[in-house]
């Protein structure tokens, strides 16, 4: 009488024999890695996928880190830039204040003529910035209200 096993059984027996299967006949472990090879790469191939994955990662990183630096730089550019104008608006402001309670005579009207494209530069800037534009007018009220006077 032949005895049967069920699919569980036989799964279980398979891996419980299969580790010891290998060892005790070599051309039953290549018949299973020729098996296994349409399924799953071969370690070499695995590893160098893996070595070109953390590559990439890592010329990533250092593209990422320069765009990083270059991005800081183009900031501190645009920082300074906008720094030098508005130490040029803040000078022309200075020079109008100056000419202004000096009544307007001699050096301090030369000054406020030789801050006139300082003072262009700062009218056309507050233009542009439109958030900017409120304080300014009021500021700008204010001087010539107390021109006025």
């Amino acid at each position: 009488m032949t005895e049967s096993i069920t699919e569980a059984e036989a799964i279980h027996s398979i891996r419980s024999h299969l580790p010891q299967l290998p060892r005790s006949d070599p051309s039953l472990g290549d018949s299973i890695l020729s098996v296994t090879r349409d399924h799953f790469p071969a370690k070499e191939e695995t590893e160098d996928r893996f070595t070109r994955m953390l590559n990439e990662l890592a010329q990533d990183r250092e593209a990422q880190s320069r765009k990083w630096k270059e991005q800081k730089a183009e900031d501190k550019r645009k920082w300074d830039e906008q720094n030098r104008k508005w130490e040029e608006q803040t000078q022309g402001y200075r020079i109008i204040i100056s000419a202004e309670t000096s009544g307007w005579p001699g050096v301090g009207w030369a000054k406020a003529r030789a801050a006139e494209p300082a003072i262009e530069a700062v009218v056309s800037v507050s233009r542009r910035a439109q958030h900017n534009d409120d304080r300014k007018t009021m500021y700008r009220r204010r001087i010539l209200q107390s021109s006025v006077k």
